[in-house]
């Protein structure tokens, strides 16, 4: 069990582990902020963005049409993107606009 620790205060005789608990212990807070008027959305993570992606991905190997509307993601995450907020982006559209005036000269 990686979940619990021994506890003999508890009545099964198990509490939650510290490491959980402290991944837990701000959810109320976060479900209230989530249903306040000022919430639009959440970014996701370089992990979850890229688990996102995957499944984009297999949606269109399969066929996104072939893909029950309940299963599917929506294809959100463009082939262009690279990360949220990430720097490089500013830096590699800048380099191509550069790139196509010095095509152009």
């Amino acid at each position: 069990d990686l979940w619990t620790v021994p506890d003999k205060t508890s009545p099964n005789g198990r509490a939650m582990a510290k490491l959980i608990q402290e991944d837990t212990q701000f959810g109320e807070a976060i479900q209230r902020s989530m249903e306040s008027r000022g919430f639009r959305s959440v970014p996701l993570s370089y992990q979850e963005s890229r688990i996102y992606w995957f499944h984009q991905h297999c949606d269109r190997m399969i066929g996104v049409d072939k893909v029950p509307p309940d299963l599917r993601v929506e294809q959100a995450i463009g082939e262009e993107w690279v990360s949220p907020n990430d720097p490089r982006v500013a830096l590699m559209e800048a380099d191509n606009r550069n790139g196509d005036r010095e095509a152009a000269d």
